[in-house]
């Protein structure tokens, strides 16, 4: 079965540069096949299948090159793909996912002009182009061999054996939507749960992406009770998990916990620190305006790292165009639960991460711990239910930070697709080195949710996201979060003062009887110097040696800072 290899994409004002690792591999059995958008490399064991925003060259193409290089990362092609229209910029080949080929009929990627640069002489070059494609569908191009020969060309693709190929092809990779697979269902179950659901034939729960996987929770449930609250994953209904999350947060709260985070988290520097973290996001948001756009910002915040882009590249070719607008606000909801989660354990760990991550970001998550879902329109709720966990279960239970966090899932939604979509790969990261069970929410939440969230359009998508969720914030106080927070304060805060007046009234006590123990030695001290005072020079003499320190008598005690009279360790 041939393999997915690692490959990244950039691209200039002439060229589409496609660079892909195989390494160890023989370079010379190379086969490249290009076919207007469509880009097909194969290596044994290695192909990849892409779809381009717009046209490029074929390997008739004077520019059209291909440069193999046997010490990166153990062996590198890159080839050199002519753009048929130059100063094209093709949009979002960073988005690696949106260019993988699918079975579906896809809308290409945007692709626009960069201004001050004449298109007329790449417009005709593009129609000729059509044209020759018309009369040769596709063109087919190897790497030479050493001996300057060509290999063997990989199948010529035609008009009319396009769709049964392209089966054929995704059925050897694994990549196939609408091939069945008994081990999980991961490519087949999105498609049959869609069809049950609209024959209205469906009798077990689904959860996951979109609602699209069962049978998954349940059967694991005993070997990682630790990882899914719920009950019965597969049988109870989505009202009664809402219903048994709410009723079991209000019995893990805990009150003492909550009202010694409330006095002492000011003096823990782990909360200060997590309060006074100045994350990607906040930088970003701040270099945001009206000439920087947030793609540009997030270019200078350091863009998608090598593991994102292979990440990127590993995640399953699928379409989503099947999902209703309903099923993309649902999604959208989903998604900021979990980025909660994700910033929460970010300023909590420095942005480093530890061992506790992945659970503590299952756990602040009522869609990943619960499989809770929310509909268009619930923003409120999504962040209702995401404080209320954040003040039941992490180290750090204080309201303020809560209120932080909100704002940071705020500022990722609004900066766009590529911020979101960074932060899901960090979470899936996390999930895929876990060692409680944690993958299994890749494969129902995560592997799906960052290759939908790269899709054309979803900036505008979670931007509006962004500005109902700020809406949503701004109501959100802490009497709608219930567990009576304002009462467990103003408990707090009497009794702060009420200690205060207490080490005030000490204070005032041992000061007078400092004074009355002053007074009382000086008058015996008094009356012992007047019945000596007829003895001998000499006992004088000894006498005088010694002095009573009157202003020692006469200290108070040293008074206590009211400050630290109630340190409540967390």
């Amino acid at each position: 079965m041939p393999l997915k290899p690692r490959f990244i994409i950039r691209q200039d004002d002439d060229f589409v540069f496609l660079v892909v690792t195989i390494p160890y591999v023989r370079a010379a059995s190379a086969e490249v096949v290009v076919d207007g958008h469509e880009v097909t490399f194969y290596c044994k064991p290695y192909l990849l299948r892409l779809r381009l925003p717009a046209e490029v060259e074929n390997d008739e193409h004077s520019d059209f090159r291909a440069v193999y290089d046997p010490t990166a990362d153990h062996g590198t092609i890159t080839l050199h793909l002519p753009k048929v229209v130059k100063a094209l910029h093709f949009e979002d080949l960073d988005l690696l996912s949106t260019l993988l080929f699918t079975n579906a009929t896809q809308t290409s990627p945007v692709a626009s002009i960069t201004p001050g640069r004449s298109t007329s002489s790449s417009s005709s070059s593009s129609s000729s182009s059509s044209s020759s494609s018309s009369s040769s569908s596709s063109s087919v191009a190897s790497i030479p061999s050493p001996s300057g020969g060509h290999g063997n060309l990989i199948q010529v693709i035609s008009e009319s054996t396009h769709d049964t190929l392209d089966v054929e092809g995704d059925a050897e990779t694994g990549d196939d939507a609408g091939a069945m697979s008994k081990e999980g269902g991961e490519d087949s179950l999105p498609a049959l749960t869609d069809g049950l659901k609209l024959l209205g034939l469906s009798t077990k729960k689904l959860y996951g992406f979109n609602r699209e996987y069962a049978d998954v929770l349940g059967t694991l449930r005993e070997e990682f009770f630790d990882l899914i609250e719920v009950p019965d994953p597969e049988g109870t209904p989505p009202a009664r998990v809402r219903t048994l999350r709410e009723a079991l947060e209000e019995k893990s709260f805990d009150k003492e916990r909550y009202m010694a985070d409330f006095a002492g988290a000011p003096e823990d520097p782990i909360y200060l620190e997590a309060l006074a973290l100045k994350a990607s996001w906040d930088t970003a948001w701040d270099n945001v305006s009206s000439t920087r756009s947030t793609d540009d910002v997030f270019e200078e915040s350091g863009g998608f790292s090598e593991e994102d882009a292979a990440d990127m590249a590993a995640l399953r070719a699928r379409s989503f165009d099947h999902m209703s607008s309903s099923d993309v606000a649902r999604m959208v909801l989903i998604t900021a639960d979990i980025i909660f989660a994700y910033c929460y354990d970010q300023r909590l760990t420095d942005c480093e991460g530890n061992v506790e991550s992945a659970y503590n970001m299952t756990h602040l998550s009522p869609s990943l711990s619960w499989t809770d879902c929310f509909e268009a329109g619930d923003e409120a709720a999504v962040l209702r239910a995401s404080v209320r966990r954040s003040l039941c279960y992490p180290y750090l239970r204080v309201w303020k930070l809560s209120r932080k966090v909100m704002a940071d899932v705020v500022k990722t939604m609004f900066l766009g697709k590529r911020f979101v979509v960074r932060a899901l790969l960090s979470v899936r990261r996390t999930f895929e080195q876990g060692e409680q069970g944690h993958y299994i929410l890749n494969k129902i939440y995560l592997n799906d949710l960052c290759a939908w969230a790269q899709g054309s359009g979803m900036d505008e998508v979670f931007k509006a996201a962004g500005k109902r969720l700020n809406t949503a914030k701004s109501r959100l106080d802490k009497v709608s979060i219930g567990f009576d927070l304002e009462a467990l304060e103003a408990e707090v805060e009497a009794s702060y003062v009420e200690q205060v007046e207490e080490v005030d009234d000490d204070n005032e006590e041992s000061s007078d009887e400092s004074s009355s123990d002053s007074n009382s030695d000086s008058d015996d001290y008094d009356e012992e110097e007047d019945s000596d005072s007829d003895d001998d020079d000499d006992k004088k003499e000894e006498d005088d040696n010694y002095r009573p320190n009157r202003e020692l008598l006469s200290l108070e005690k040293p008074s206590i800072k009211a400050e630290s009279v109630f340190n409540i360790l967390p």
